[in-house]
This record gives C-alpha cells, structure tokens and sequence, in this order.
C-alpha cells in the first residue's frame, strides 16, 4: 500500500468501526486490510468495533513468502467464536486466501 493512501485506509477502518457498533446479533467482518495487526488503526478498529480476531494470524501477503509474509488479511467476530483460521494455498492472487472456521450462538 502506498503510503499516500494509508490516511484514506485508517478512515475507512474508523467508519467500517463506528458502522459496526450499530449491528446487533453476531457479526462477521473479514477482508484485506492492508494492515498487520500491529498497526495501530488497525489495532484501534479492533478496540473501538469490538471485535475478536484469532490468536495465531496466518501469514497471507504475499503469497509467494507463505508463512514468511505479512498477516493484513482478517477474519473477526464479535458476538461469534473464530475457533479455527488458516491460509490456503493461493490460486492466482498475490494474498494467500483464509478459511475460518466460526461458531454461531444458539439461536
């Protein structure tokens, strides 16, 4: 990500956050980030949305690194438990894709 572009990434995490503070019921949010979980937006999104994400982050980008590379690709939950989470092999992206496996309450 160009470093010009990271003011526009760090707002769309604050909206994407506040947006999420607004939903009841389980929710599920999952994508490209563009941001390791040491980012401090990122980590600020985590906080103010409220969400869990898994306790060991799979290397995703790029994908020709496999677990060498950077995690900025998520799966997080709140209201749900991320019990399991892996990268997969890639088919024709530069990320490495992500297979979460999440548990729903009772309902």
């Amino acid at each position: 990500m160009l470093a010009a572009n990271l003011p526009t990434r760090d707002r769309i995490l604050a909206d994407l956050a506040t947006a999420i503070t607004t939903l009841d019921g389980p929710v599920i949010v999952a994508g490209d980030f563009n941001a390791t979980p040491y980012t401090p937006a990122f980590r600020d999104f985590v906080h103010a949305a409220g969400v869990a994400t898994f306790r060991r982050l799979p290397a995703t980008f790029p994908n020709r690194l496999g677990d060498a590379g950077l995690p900025i690709d998520h799966v997080m939950v709140r209201d749900a438990e991320l019990a399991a989470l892996q990268a997969l092999p890639s088919i024709g992206s530069d990320h490495r894709a992500l297979a979460a496996t999440i548990l729903l309450p009772p309902g």
